[in-house]
């Protein structure tokens, strides 16, 4: 007799709404407005000098990045790794799977935590608030390591006397990563903090129609999940894993920040590292800005109008740019399809297995 099974079925891989296809026709078109703006023919010269062999080895670096993001979050979840409840492979799907949501949807990277806490909690059984609290904990191994280069790049751009701008941009972003940090730690070791978070969320969410059923259910077993989420987030709190994870997290962003300025030497540009790490930083901000899927279209103009306000030749910045995100956005996407792929044929395997 089939049992009783609590995982849902996964029908396909993934669907858009409207207004996230809109947004995303909205990117392309300003990439491409941009790309006439500069020249095509003069942007496609620049791109034509990158060795193949040098974007094979860029594509196998992001590749790496990836298990690097894996890793983290799998030090995170030593012990459940350990004890066998979950599986190296399901956490790089996961990852791969988060990466790519947070690609195709405004505020990503809000967004991409939630999804890779569901798909590692269907594919290996794993409680979704535990496996939410752990990807909580995973995002915040990020936190050091950006205001580090926040901190780098203000002092470049203070020593070159690059702007001013620059200088007030670089603040700001200071402040509201610090402000960030500080409301995501104080929600994981404040039970009753997080709690009150969780409740205004809900209020929020449960505004809209189609969600208001599901928030009002949710609302009634709030007390619960937190106590999960806690229980998933406090991994992260080990002074241990805190450190390693932090590492791992500068390793990342050191290699993903060497992507691009390969990039611009394999073009034949020699660009000055005080502005490249500055623009670098102050976009990266901007891309944490809720605007269109994966900041396609604002995260290209941003950095190549810096760029260029700053001294580097239109053609040579926008070809950086565009090769750079061919590897860090659209190969990304593609692999972390292809992972949701697989992750969803696992996931209703399983459940047919279960119900047989």
């Amino acid at each position: 007799m089939p049992t009783e099974t609590n995982i849902p079925k996964i029908s396909g891989p993934i669907y858009l709404n409207k207004r996230t296809v809109v947004l995303f026709i909205i990117g392309i078109i300003i990439l491409i407005l941009l790309l006439s703006l500069i020249g095509i023919d003069k942007v496609w010269n620049a791109m034509s000098k990158l060795d193949v062999r040098i974007l094979l080895f860029l594509i196998g670096l992001q590749v790496f990045i990836i298990f690097l993001h894996t890793l983290r979050w799998a030090i995170v979840l030593y012990n459940k790794i350990k004890n066998k409840e979950i599986s190296f492979t399901s956490l790089f799907l996961a990852t791969s799977v988060g990466l790519f949501s947070g690609n195709i949807v405004p505020a990503g990277s809000f967004v991409s935590e939630p999804i890779r806490a569901y798909i590692l909690s269907k594919l290996d059984n794993f409680p979704m608030a535990k496996s939410f609290g752990s990807a909580i904990i995973n995002l915040n191994l990020e936190i050091l390591p950006v205001l580090l280069f926040i901190s780098i790049a203000l002092y470049f751009v203070l020593v070159d006397e690059i702007s001013v701008y620059l200088v007030l941009l670089l603040i700001i972003a200071a402040i509201f990563v610090g402000i960030l940090s500080l409301v995501s730690f104080l929600s994981i070791v404040d039970r009753k903090r997080a709690l009150n978070i969780a409740t205004f969320l809900i209020n929020i969410f449960s505004r809209f129609s189609f969600l208001k059923k599901r928030m009002s259910e949710t609302k009634t077993k709030i007390g619960g999940i937190v106590s999960e989420f806690h229980d998933g987030a406090k991994y992260g709190l080990n002074l241990k894993i805190f450190g390693l994870g932090t590492i791992i997290s500068f390793i990342i962003w050191f290699f993903s920040f060497l992507r691009l300025y390969i990039v611009f030497i394999a073009i034949g540009y020699n660009i000055d590292i005080a502005v490249f790490v500055a623009v670098l930083v102050v976009v990266l901000i901007i891309s944490y800005i809720p605007t269109l899927p994966g900041g396609i279209g604002i995260w290209e103009v941003s950095s190549i109008g810096l760029y260029t306000l700053f001294g580097v030749p239109s053609e040579y910045a926008a070809a950086a740019v565009i090769v750079d995100r061919l590897i860090s956005y659209w190969f990304v996407c593609l692999f972390g399809y292809a992972a949701l792929i697989i992750a969803y044929k696992r996931i209703n395997n399983k459940n047919m297995n279960t119900t047989l």
